[in-house]
């Protein structure tokens, strides 16, 4: 039998309560808890299981997450309190956010009560569980779990508007025109694009600047100017709609393009490479702080813009399909670089057919790879072998133009490079 404790019979209506109680037994409820009294009649594959709750909705700010052991007596063993938070994105995986431990005797003392808080943020969804690692002769009577404040009654009030936001004029194609070279060193346009790097005369085209002026954007580097301005130079030329559907962005930086186009009226799914590509390792702050305010209601965005964690560019295999994708500099660092090939094959399996992805890599302007292993940039030939996969998987390739500026030394240059394809079976 589950020994927990909710609400006495003293207490008031729930609905009148301050703080949720929650069962923490519920993800597990037949199974054993290490402490000896509690949890369910089943012993667990897991020789550490204390408790695991379900996913839990508080409200958006501080929480404090209570644990009472009743009748706790210990005099060994360590818990492991850890809190995990997730996307409420369907499909999305978890990350930790919080892990604290106390011995269990010092628990015993503070008469089995305790306590641990963290910032709830917006779209997110979290879970509670505890483990015990070492040797322990703990019991317990019960155990009670609640979250203060309560869960909120009401969602959050979100919107449906979206903003009239300008775009240049881009004459579309209907499809990827058939080249007689897969590569060439043909001077590459903006204005026609295709896969291809990032050079001077491209900076200077007047689309980056009517794209930052869509963007409101005047203020960023050259190098993510370019970026964005082509990222939405490819999705317009090639058809793609963003004033619906639903889109996938892999980047670990701060960008606008999930704002401007929430506010067009797309729904975004953000990923990061690794939690440590957010700040503070809180999907929920980061995605507090890819809010542009000039460019999409708050209330608009939080409804339509979620944020998740890739852990080594991994694409979880329960997310509905997309319409477009895009990654901008997620091939930094050794692991990074050993898992974007694997990523972008696996990330048509997650394209609507006739979707186009653009994945924006580091070109090192050699022909082979960089000496150095942990260089983020891949030379031509691994770049065409990147584009031949996506060809032998039955995926479109737009022609690859390799054409760069003279370099005023030689050496890995960390290029942007545009890869671009359309999903077609």
């Amino acid at each position: 039998m589950i020994k927990s404790v909710a609400l006495e019979r003293s207490d008031p209506p729930s609905d009148r309560l301050s703080f949720l109680p929650v069962d923490p037994f519920a993800a597990k409820r037949d199974i054993s808890s290490r402490v000896t009294g509690l949890g369910g009649p089943h012993p667990s594959d897991d020789p550490g299981y204390v408790f695991q709750s379900l996913d839990i909705y508080p409200v958006v700010g501080p929480v404090r997450f209570t644990l009472h052991f009743h009748q706790l007596v210990a005099t060994t063993g360590t818990l492991t309190v850890q809190i995990r938070v997730a996307s409420s994105y369907p499909g999305t995986v978890s990350i930790p956010i919080k892990t604290v431990t106390v011995p269990l005797p010092e628990l015993a003392q503070n008469d089995g009560v305790f306590v641990v808080e963290i910032i709830s943020r917006r779209n997110m969804v979290y879970t509670i569980g505890g483990r015990i690692d070492d040797e322990t002769d703990s019991s317990a009577a019960a155990l009670s779990l609640s979250v203060d404040p309560r869960e909120r009654d009401v969602p959050l009030p979100n919107s449906k508007a979206v903003r009239s936001l300008a775009a240049p004029a881009v004459i579309p194609i209907e499809k990827f025109v058939p080249r007689p070279e897969l590569a060439t060193m043909q001077p590459a346009l903006l204005a026609r694009p295709v896969s291809q790097a990032m050079t001077e005369r491209q900076r200077r085209d007047p689309l980056v600047e009517a794209w930052d002026t869509a963007l409101h954007q005047p203020d960023g580097t050259d190098i993510e100017r370019w970026q964005n301005a082509f990222v939405l130079q490819a999705l317009h030329y090639y058809g793609v709609s963003t004033d619906s559907g639903s889109a996938l962005c892999i980047s670990g930086r701060r960008q606008p393009l999930p704002s401007y186009l929430a506010g067009r009226g797309c729904k975004v799914l953000v990923a990061a490479g690794h939690h440590s590509d957010l700040p503070e390792g809180d999907p929920g702050l980061a995605l507090e702080r890819l809010l542009y305010p000039d460019l999409c209601a708050s209330t608009r965005f939080f409804d339509a813009v979620d944020q998740t964690v890739f852990e080594n560019l991994a694409i979880p295999s329960g997310l509905s399909k997309f319409d477009f994708m895009w990654s901008i500099d997620v091939t930094a660092g050794p692991d990074a670089r050993m898992h974007f090939p694997h990523m972008l094959r696996a990330s048509f399996d997650y394209l609507q057919l006739g979707g186009v992805a653009v994945h924006i890599l580091q070109y090192s302007g050699e022909i082979g790879a960089a000496p150095d292993p942990n260089s983020a940039s891949y030379g031509r030939a691994e770049i065409e072998r990147l584009a031949l996969s996506l060809i032998a998987d039955g995926q479109e390739v737009a022609q690859l133009k390799f054409d760069v500026d003279q370099p005023d030394t030689p050496g890995d240059r960390h290029i942007p490079f545009a890869l671009i394809a359309r999903r077609v079976r």
